[in-house]
């Protein structure tokens, strides 16, 4: 179990304390947040880290001295980076506006009642055309701290990160926001990526710009040699002013915060003070991509940009693993049975064109399956992949329920998710209980003069025929839906190795697809879901039944809602485990109180 409301357990309720304890066995960049309601967009979020010991340091040292990177120096509490976005108004308030169709009108004070006459907020888009910003805009933060378009940097507050000239280190950034993908870059540095989602890769050398979406981790080593003084890193929506009928480059929205890297001796040693950060700005390099040699992006949305940007595109699929899978950990090719091929659709569509996955829109259950299993199953409205969740479905089935998918033990799971229909958007998955392998990624075509997803990809079969893959996108949609996607034929040939890239979360292209495999060895219910977090709320979510008669039995006090502690020697009874014998196992007890931490690092 790992916190998600009404799925593991109750929400933990107001003046109670719930003791998460856990055995960290993969050190890495991980995070936490609410997910509850709208409350991480609200800040209930935070930054956790793993730090190797023993082996695993010494052989993340050894593979990273055979890609000619020497000493680096790591110090989480000061070079953890978590970036989010901030409303103008509440969470809540704005979730309800889009829940209920009301629109947003930034052009009018957030306290007016807008009239018939106020211009609507129409849905943003990437570079690619996919869908973007769902709520507008209002201004985005690099640890909780940032610059808001409108008000001047005297009276803003900047984050600082400092390093000293001549050496190495290792940064963390963190993806904890709500809604929007965002693109990270540090003026007169290039970055070489070493890890996502706690996973080291090889190397990629020579980055611009990396780019992440909700849940997504990325870490990266800055070479600090540089002339001594202070440099903008830039956070940036990935907007732009695009109209589907023109043709590329389209500018960005230049929607932004920014946050300093000091390097030590230079002025401002004890701080930075606001009045400075106009200079600093004005005097920053920042890259212009059109002119030089071209530009570098890891994690791209999309397979690249047009060529009219100057930047090209590392993205997941290309990556290969620094350290190898173990074998015990590396799932077949293919799925152990027919049984455990899943596929998914994220989109919006179905009888209720609300956010879905194959058309249906995840309804919360009233008890937790995984604590109260016997009230779980009498009154909750369960539904599985086999229902016709059409626009206009063929029985009285109701397709806003709770949608449930069933796991073997120990099998290989397949999953294809794909993002074609109607309605076209990247959407960044993320399943709990696992990381899993990226086996493939596949994209759709892309129109010549702007970038714009033209055909999706033809190796998913919405059962639309000869349209579906030959029918180029109209200016904002697909004419058709995609709730029972399977294979076209023939199938793609899919291949994995021990090399091949494990993540937690992963950007679905606009109009394509991943494959996602993971072997079921890890008994409970587990929430999937769209990180997008209005997405998520609107219903574009399931949960996994894994292991069903492998999974242990709720404690009792877990039954009712009411605080849950134990201790660390409790745990250990509790798994049979002795702390003596650990060796190089790091074993952390999380004690949550809801209250507010910036970062835990786990030793």
């Amino acid at each position: 179990m790992d916190g998600v409301g009404e799925i593991t357990q109750c929400p933990i309720e107001p003046a109670t304390t719930f003791t998460h304890a856990f055995i960290t066995t993969v050190p890495g960049s991980y995070w936490y947040h609410s997910h509850t309601g709208t409350q991480r967009a609200d800040g209930i979020f935070g930054g956790l880290v793993v730090r190797e010991n023993g082996d695993s340091t010494t052989q993340a040292r050894n593979a990273f001295e055979s890609y000619g990177i020497g000493t680096f120096l790591d110090y989480p509490d000061r070079h953890t980076i978590v970036v989010s976005d901030w409303f103008e108004g509440t969470s809540l308030n704005d979730f309800v506006q889009f829940e209920g169709g009301l629109g947003f009108h930034p052009s009018i004070p957030i306290q007016d009642v807008p009239t018939r006459n106020d211009p609507t907020f129409e849905e943003t888009q990437y570079y690619d055309g996919g869908g973007g910003a769902i709520i507008p805009f209002y201004s985005a933060l690099i640890n909780g701290l940032g610059k808001h378009e409108s008000v001047a940097y005297v009276a803003s507050r900047l984050s600082e990160f400092r390093v000293e000239q001549g050496n190495m280190y290792r940064f963390r950034l963190v993806g904890a926001q709500s809604e929007i993908l965002l693109r990270f870059s540090i003026d007169g540095h290039n970055l070489t990526t070493i890890a996502t989602d706690a996973y080291f890769i090889e190397p990629i050398e020579d980055v611009n710009y990396i780019i992440l979406h909700s849940g997504e981790r990325y870490d990266f080593l800055l070479n600090a040699n540089a002339v001594i003084g202070n440099y903008i890193m830039r956070l940036e929506t990935m907007e732009a002013d695009a109209n589907c009928f023109n043709d590329a480059p389209f500018a960005s929205l230049n929607h932004y915060t920014e946050a300093i890297l000091h390097y030590e001796t230079a002025e401002y040693d004890n701080g930075i003070p606001s009045t400075a950060y106009q200079a600093i700005s004005e005097s920053s390099p920042q890259r212009d991509c059109t002119v030089g040699p071209r530009c570098r992006a890891v994690n791209c949305p999309f397979e690249n940009f047009h060529p009219s940007y100057g930047i090209d595109c590392i993205n997941v699929g290309s990556f290969q693993l620094l350290i190898d899978t173990p074998p015990s950990e590396l799932p077949e090719a293919y799925a152990s049975d027919p049984s455990q091929l899943f596929f998914l659709n994220f989109n919006f569509e179905g009888p209720s064109f609300q956010a879905s996955i194959n058309g249906r829109s995840f309804v919360l259950p009233p008890y937790p399956p995984q604590t109260n299993d016997l009230l779980f199953n009498e009154y909750s409205d369960v539904c599985n992949n086999f229902a016709d969740c059409s626009i206009h479905p063929s029985d009285q089935f109701s397709c806003d329920c709770t949608h449930v998918l069933t796991f073997d033990f120990n099998k290989t799971v397949q999953i294809v998710v794909s993002a074609v229909g109607e309605f076209l958007s990247a959407h960044p998955l993320h399943i709990h209980g696992h990381t899993y392998h990226v086996v493939k990624v596949g994209y759709p075509t892309y129109y010549e003069n702007n970038g714009y997803a033209a055909v999706p990809n033809p190796d998913i079969d919405c059962g639309q025929g000869p349209q579906q893959t030959t029918q180029a996108r109209s200016c904002g949609a697909y004419n058709f839906s995609c709730t029972n996607p399977s294979w076209s034929e023939p199938s793609p040939i899919l291949t994995i190795n021990s090399k091949t890239p494990r993540k937690d979360v992963i950007i679905v292209p606009t109009g394509g697809y991943v494959v996602v495999n993971l072997i079921s060895d890890n008994p409970g219910w587990w929430f999937a879901h769209c990180h997008i977090e209005p997405h998520q709320l609107n219903g574009m979510a399931l949960v996994i039944n894994e292991a069903p008669g492998y999974q242990n039995p709720a404690p009792e006090e877990l039954v009712n809602c009411q605080d849950y502690i134990f201790n660390s020697e409790e745990f250990y009874e509790l798994i049979a485990f002795n702390p003596n014998q650990a060796g190089t196992i790091q074993v952390s007890i999380i004690l949550l109180l809801m209250s507010m931490l910036a970062l835990l690092i786990v030793f």
